[in-house]
């Protein structure tokens, strides 16, 4: 029996990230902002390479990145409304601690954690306009 080489990395083996990518597109699209909320890191590693991949910008927030960095990236995505940083890549976790991102018109969260709460203090961590922001 010989064996395959399959790219499981390839994005059409996965319907979610599929869906999540088509609506990050057409956000991007039409200068909307997105925040990708997941628990894990592997998710968020997958989500850089489809980004880069299709030429969009994005940034990344998880346990990691450093207080000052937080505030670097958070002021970029919120206060540049050209459109230069057009999606978020968060891990929940580090979303519940202090951060409050007020430019996100949409929000998708991408493999939930054990604990509901996770996602719950994550997306409440978002400022939201309920007129303005669809979540997904």
């Amino acid at each position: 029996m010989g064996e395959e080489n399959v790219d499981l990395n390839k994005i059409e083996l996965s319907a979610k990230a599929a869906i999540a990518l088509d609506i990050i597109k057409l956000s991007c699209k039409s200068n909307e902002k997105v925040l990708l909320f997941t628990h894990s890191l592997s998710v968020l590693d997958y989500f850089e390479e489809i980004l880069r991949d299709n030429s969009i910008s994005f940034d990344r927030l998880d346990g990691s990145t450093t207080q000052k960095n937080i505030s670097k990236i958070t002021k970029k995505f919120d206060f540049n409304r050209s459109g230069s940083t057009s999606v978020l890549l968060i891990s929940t976790k580090s979303a519940s601690f202090a951060l409050n991102l007020t430019s996100a018109t949409r929000v998708i969260i991408m493999g939930m954690s054990f604990n509901p709460q996770d996602a719950e203090q994550a997306i409440g961590r978002v400022i939201i306009d309920m007129f303005r922001v669809k979540l997904l």
